[in-house]
C-alpha cells in the first residue's frame, strides 16, 4: 500500500477455485514465512459477491497482463573453475559445481566467501551479513563448506571488482554432492 500514511507496499495475493472459493492474503508457502514473517491467509467460501468483486478484479489484471518467459531451472551447469565458459553465462540463472577450495570471512561486514580456487580471479560464491542467520539457523555453518564439493545454483554476476560470484540468499542454493553412496565426492583434481 503506497500512499499518504502508509508505511510501504502491501503484498497481497489471491486466488479463485471454481468460481466458489476465495484465498488470499500475503502468505508464502516457504520456510522463512513460516519461521520468521507474521503473514495471513484467508479461505472464503459463503461470500459469493466479494468472490464476484475479486474475480473480475483477476479478469482486469489477467487482460493487462503479458507473458513472461522466466527461468525455472538452471541453463547450464558450468564447472567453477571453467572463468571462460562462466563468463558466457554471466546475467543469467545457471549451476556452478566444484570443491570450495577456501572460505573467507570479512569480519568488519560479517560476510562469507566461498572460493573455488586458491588463486585470483576465481568464481565465488558469497554469503552477506543479511543471508547469515539463514545459514545457520538450517545448521550450515559457511566455514563448513571448505574442502566440500558443491553444486551453487543462482544468478551469475562479473562484479567489477571482484569478479564472478552468485549471490547466495538462502542455503537452499546451496548442495553438497557426494559420491553417490553417501559420502563425500571426491575433490577436483590440481591443476
Amino acid at each position: 500500500m503506497k500512499g499518504e500514511g502508509a508505511g510501504g507496499i502491501m503484498h497481497h495475493k489471491f486466488a479463485i477455485v471454481d468460481h466458489r472459493i476465495l484465498i488470499l492474503g500475503s502468505y508464502n508457502w516457504t520456510a522463512s514465512a513460516e519461521r520468521r514473517n507474521c503473514e495471513n491467509l484467508l479461505i472464503i467460501t459463503q461470500f459469493p459477491e466479494l468472490i464476484e468483486t475479486f474475480q473480475k478484479e483477476f479478469d482486469r489484471l489477467w487482460q493487462k497482463g503479458q507473458v513472461a518467459e522466466h527461468e525455472l531451472v538452471p541453463e547450464a551447469v558450468i564447472t567453477a573453475t571453467d572463468l571462460r565458459d562462466l563468463r558466457k553465462y554471466v546475467g543469467r540463472f545457471v549451476a556452478v559445481e566444484g570443491e570450495v577450495k577456501k572460505v573467507g570471512y570479512s569480519e568488519r561486514s560479517n560476510t562469507y566467501f566461498l572460493r573455488f580456487d586458491v588463486v585470483r580471479p576465481c568464481f565465488t560464491a558469497v554469503i552477506f551479513s543479511s543471508a547469515v542467520k539463514r545459514f545457520q539457523a538450517e545448521g550450515k555453518e559457511p566455514r563448513g563448506y571448505e574442502a566440500k564439493r558443491v553444486r551453487i545454483s543462482g544468478r551469475l554476476i562479473e562484479h567489477p571488482k571482484y569478479g564472478l560470484e552468485i549471490i547466495l540468499e538462502d542455503p537452499t542454493q546451496v548442495e553438497e554432492i557426494t559420491d553417490g553412496a553417501g559420502g563425500p565426492a571426491r575433490p577436483e583434481p590440481e591443476k
